[in-house]
């Protein structure tokens, strides 16, 4: 279709009744290039429900729907229409969330006469009613008594108990490791000096498949020191520097001496290396030219077993030059 050139513009627009017409002249002709206005596209959706599939599988059903104006019809759709004149898709999370969907429309026109516009819409969904109620677990423990095992070699150990508390889930509850006191878990802390004590307990819900839940916690316990232990051995060793002395070859020494003091743990107490002058020790410096003597003893006292205690101390004292050393 064309007609006449009227005025001086090379493209115009026209309106044939309600209809806007884009054409533009060559030479003196009138062309039709388009017909109708931009292609115009709204995506909208809503939820449905929760239904049971053929498989029985539970799922959000979701209906999306087009509206579309302009341009050049006929309309081609990607992803194609699934339901009816629009977009039917199901969630899958019984939890709840979202279903997005995306969809292109094009146009009926020929060439770069074509449009095509996408837009997305997003439907959120609740979660499925015929789920049970999450499970919670939380897991608690106490200090309870210092005990002295029947078992021989095994000696006294700080019983710790835990208690949990579940709530929600199908019922009956199963927990690993099981329950070894009663509704509650004993467990024992190895090191008499004190410590802490950790346990994670896994509870399991009777849910079938997909239904089952499944929680952890771990809950942990700092326990005292035996009151039956000895007090703690302490020890401190210091050393001081005498004076340089010519010893009986006549070979000039420095002479350093060293003490410990000792208290706690259980007597008596025995000392490596072993003291060598009275209740100390006595050492002499060979560099004329000044320099240091380094002691490290160790203490141990006399408990049994895991009552022994050992303690290491290291003293050093420097010594000057030899005056006498030219």
């Amino acid at each position: 279709m064309a007609k006449e050139r009227v005025g001086s513009a090379d493209v115009i627009a026209e309106y044939v009744g309600a209809t806007e017409v884009i054409g533009e002249y060559v030479g003196d002709v009138f062309v039709w290039r388009k017909v109708g206005g931009p292609l115009v596209v709204t995506l909208s959706g809503v939820g449905v429900g929760w239904i049971t599939g053929g498989n029985l599988e539970r799922r959000y059903r979701t209906r999306f729907s087009a509206s579309v104006s302009g341009d050049t019809p006929p309309y081609g759709y990607a992803p194609a229409q699934n339901f009816g004149s629009g977009w039917q898709y199901g969630g899958r999370d019984r939890t709840g969330g979202t279903v997005s969907l995306t969809v292109t429309v094009t146009d009926g026109g020929a060439g770069a006469d074509a449009q095509s516009v996408s837009r997305t819409a997003s439907v959120t969904y609740p979660r499925d009613p015929t789920l049970p109620t999450p499970l919670n677990f939380s897991l608690s423990g106490r200090f309870d008594v210092w005990l002295t095992s029947p078992t021989p070699g095994v000696g006294r150990r700080a019983r710790i108990i835990f208690s949990g508390s579940g709530s929600g889930g199908t019922p009956p509850l199963s927990y690993a490791p099981a329950r070894n006191l009663g509704l509650q878990w004993a467990e024992f802390g190895a090191s008499r000096f004190g410590g802490t004590q950790s346990l994670t307990v896994t509870v399991t819900d009777g849910g079938a498949g997909a239904d089952a839940q499944s929680v952890s916690r771990t809950a942990s316990v700092t326990y005292p020191r035996d009151p039956t232990l000895p007090t703690p051995l302490n020890f401190s060793l210091s050393g001081v520097g005498v004076g340089w002395i010519t010893g009986g070859n006549l070979e000039r020494r420095y002479r350093t001496r060293f003490s410990a003091s000792v208290s706690g743990g259980t007597p008596p107490y025995r000392y490596a290396p072993a003291q060598n002058f009275g209740s100390g020790w006595q050492y002499g410096g060979r560099d004329r030219t000044g320099g240091t003597v380094s002691l490290t003893v160790t203490v141990t006292d006399s408990g049994a077993g895991a009552d022994a205690q050992s303690v290491s101390r290291t003293a050093s004292v420097t010594y000057p030059r030899d005056p006498t050393f030219s």
